[in-house]
């Protein structure tokens, strides 16, 4: 038994370190593509926001970017999902569409999901309002953008074009926050484990499990 156990975890600890230097090199190699090739639709995924609806930095720098792919004719719409823990406080999608009205985007051509909180429900529960799209940009940070692209591809049949509004979060003590690789990295294992019981409890017709499974 503990031979298989140093077994499990000898695999466990393999998987993960390369999970870890795979992100770590997009991260550090990913570039945006010049000039950004035209969509039907910008898609800005939520970060951080708190109680009083004031956005971490990682989340202001997606707005601002999808205000600025707006402004350079990139596509004609900018969708924002993000929700937020706290009672009674602003979404992280509203707070983000409130930057992109500041920064010159108008009302009129953006829409707001308002109750995911997670990478999976972001994808879910924006489908209704970007299903009719075919081609979309989806903007984050770089490090977020591979389990990003896996996630709308899982929930929706969009071509999709990444963008990064960053490399990685801004730490306030020194610069680029590296922890959060080894947070992202345990995050594509568990969102997958999370993904696969949805689809299975989805197939056997269990219902209203969107907003704990996923």
């Amino acid at each position: 038994m503990s031979r298989f156990l140093k077994r499990i975890s000898t695999f466990g600890i393999g998987v993960y370190v390369m999970t870890l230097a795979a992100i770590t090199a997009y991260s550090t190699l990913y570039t945006n593509s010049t000039p950004p090739p035209r969509a039907d639709a910008i898609v800005c995924l939520g970060a951080g926001v708190d109680e009083n609806g004031v956005l971490d930095p990682a989340a202001d720098a997606r707005a601002r970017t999808c205000a600025k792919l707006y402004a350079d004719g990139v596509a004609p719409r900018v969708h924002f999902t993000g929700g937020n823990d706290a009672p009674n406080a602003p979404s992280g999608g509203q707070a983000m569409a409130h930057v992109a009205h500041v920064e010159g985007v108008p009302e009129a051509v953006t829409t707001v999901e308002h109750e995911s909180r997670s990478t999976l429900q972001n994808a879910l529960f924006s489908k209704p309002q970007i299903d009719d799209v075919a081609n979309i940009i989806i903007v984050t940070d770089a490090f977020h953008l591979p389990r990003s692209a896996a996630t709308f591809a899982a929930m929706g049949d969009w071509d999709q074009t990444l963008w990064a509004s960053d490399h990685l979060r801004p730490n306030p003590f020194w610069g680029e926050d590296w922890t959060v690789l080894h947070r992202e990295t345990l995050a594509i294992w568990f969102n997958l484990l999370r993904y696969s019981a949805w689809r299975g409890a989805t197939a056997l017709g269990v219902q209203d499990i969107d907003h704990w499974l996923i």
